[in-house]
This record gives structure tokens, sequence and C-alpha cells, in this order.
């Protein structure tokens, strides 16, 4: 009854006004499937549970074929850039599309990039959009490279069959952490500058300062101040003191380094807090963000970027 006489006050109101309440149509989707591409540590259910929380099943929800491709938890991006060029490859065999939509969050965004770097990876991708992806390395990949190998190796592997207990995916912890070093992705980007499909950028950042570094984002206005999970906050607190440039952060990457190619701004949330793991904030309020609904908000850009390149169905 309670619910009948809501209806019937919308529809009253409605009607006063000369017309009936109706919902606003919903924005557009791409037609072309969208592949998930994980960061470190990633993989099934990854070390830390469900990836993206949530994601997969609210973009199929809006018609949009959607796979999340298990890559290596740990390995370098051309180890995982050859995993994910068979997943597309597969999936578009499957189902007659002939690109896809790329998101990667972290790592992921430099598998994409190591991928449409190969000969005829670009035929595969209609866009690329990265998250929180260091393009210009991390200093927290900086600290760690510096430990020896065979201890990088030991100690991730044993988190790599946590996040992949069944899987016969190569793991290789050492050559994980070089490939998120700011040397290493200062010789990528000497050697690719661009991709040579659409690219889009987004940052997360914590603790957002009176800074400039998020003001010229394309569809996001500066932030509000969001917490930290608890075991980022030292890491988001290291960088911030150590290195002026690289002050605003979530984490584990700067919003300088999560810069490249059509850069549309920041999002309050940190590192893991992007992709819908759950966090207590320090030092701060909680993630001004529902991950849900920045992936789903996303699908319109990804649907107008296919009218941009003439490929709507």
């Amino acid at each position: 009854m309670r619910t009948m006489a809501v209806l019937a006050l919308g529809l009253s109101v409605g009607c006063a006004a000369g017309q009936v309440s109706v919902r606003p149509p919903e924005k557009p989707v791409p037609h072309l499937p969208v592949v998930l591409v994980h960061g470190i540590a990633g993989a099934g259910h990854g070390l830390f549970g469900e990836y993206f929380v949530g994601v997969e099943d609210a973009l199929t929800a809006r018609g949009v074929t959607v796979i999340a491709p298990n890559l290596s938890p740990y390995a370098s991006s051309t180890v995982r850039a050859a995993q994910l060029r068979a997943a597309i490859e597969q999936l578009l065999a499957q189902t007659g599309h002939p690109a896809v939509h790329i998101i990667g969050h972290s790592q992921g965004g430099l598998d994409a990039r190591y991928l449409l770097a190969t000969p005829g990876g670009a035929d595969l991708v209609a866009t690329l959009t990265t998250v929180s992806t260091p393009h210009r390395g991390s200093a927290v990949a900086d600290f760690f490279h510096v430990l020896p190998d065979p201890l990088l190796d030991v100690s991730l592997w044993v988190s790599g069959r946590a996040s992949a207990p069944f899987s016969d995916l190569p793991l290789d912890g050492s050559a994980a952490v070089k490939q998120l070093t700011s040397d290493e992705m200062a010789a990528f980007n000497a050697a690719h500058p661009t991709t040579g499909v659409p690219t889009f950028s987004v940052a997360g950042v914590t603790n957002h300062r009176a800074s400039t570094a998020c003001d010229d984002g394309e569809r996001f206005a500066p932030p509000p101040r969001s917490g930290t999970t608890p075991w980022l906050w030292p890491t988001h607190v290291a960088m911030s003191s150590l290195s002026p440039q690289d002050r605003d952060n979530d984490g584990l990457v700067s919003v300088r380094s999560s810069r490249f190619g059509r850069f549309l701004g920041c999002v309050p949330a940190d590192h893991v807090a992007m992709v819908g793991v759950a966090s207590l904030p320090v030092g701060g309020d909680a993630a001004a963000v529902e991950p849900v609904d920045f992936f789903v908000d996303h699908l319109a850009v990804l649907a107008e970027a296919e009218a941009d390149l003439g490929l709507t169905l």
C-alpha cells in the first residue's frame, strides 16, 4: 500500500505539471567488448579477494560483453601482455567483434601498452583506459627493487600462489617489481611515447592538497579529501614527504605518474579502493567514490569514442 501511495503521488505531481514523470534515459554504452585487466598481485579472486569488485556484473547488466582474464600475479608486462593478447584474440574469435576496449588498473594498464607496442597489437584494441597506472614508475617499486632478486622472487611467489593456487601461470616477482620502476618506465616511454589508439587515464588520490595536479581533468573536478587504507598510509606519507612532485598520490602511484593520453582527472580513492577493495580510512574520510559507479559511468566515454572512430553499429 505504501508503494502504491508513493507511485500515485509521483504520478499526480507529474500530471499537475502537465506531464508524467519518467526516468531519465540511460547513458549510451559501447558495442564492443570491454576487457578488465588486473594489476600486480591479482589473478582469479586476487590476494585481497575479488579484484574489480562488482564491476564485471554491473557492466554486463548494462548489456556490455565483459571479460576479466587471469594474468600472472607477478610477472613482467612483456609476459603478461602475451597472456592478455591470447585472451583478447580468443574473445574476438568467439564474438566476431573487430576489437575491444581495455580498462587496465595499475600494472594492467602497462600490460596493455606493451600489447599495443607489439606488431598487430593496436589492431585488437579500440581504446585503452588506464586507472592508477604508473606510466612513469612508482617510488614504491624503486624502493623494493633494491632488494636482492631471490628475496623478491621467493616472497612474492608465496603471495602469488595465494592469488592463484591452482594456476600454472608463471611467477617472477623481481621482474614484476622491476617493471614498475621509474628507470624501466622511462626507457619504455622513450621507445613508445604513444599507444596508437585513443587513450584515457584516471588517477586515484588521497588527502588531496591544494595543488594543481588534478585541475585539468576533462571529466572530474578536483576531488575532496579522502582517507587511505591503513597499510597504504606509510607509503602515501613517504611518497608525499620524499618527492614533492609525487605528493598527490593514491598510496602506490602518484597523479603525475598516472597521467597519460587524455587525462580525465582524479578520483578520491586510494590504490585499492579504486577497484572496490574495502578499506578503513586513515587521515581522511572514506573514499568518496563507488568504483562500480565510476566504471559504469565510463561506458559513456567508450561509446562516444566508438562514435568518433566510426565504429557505432
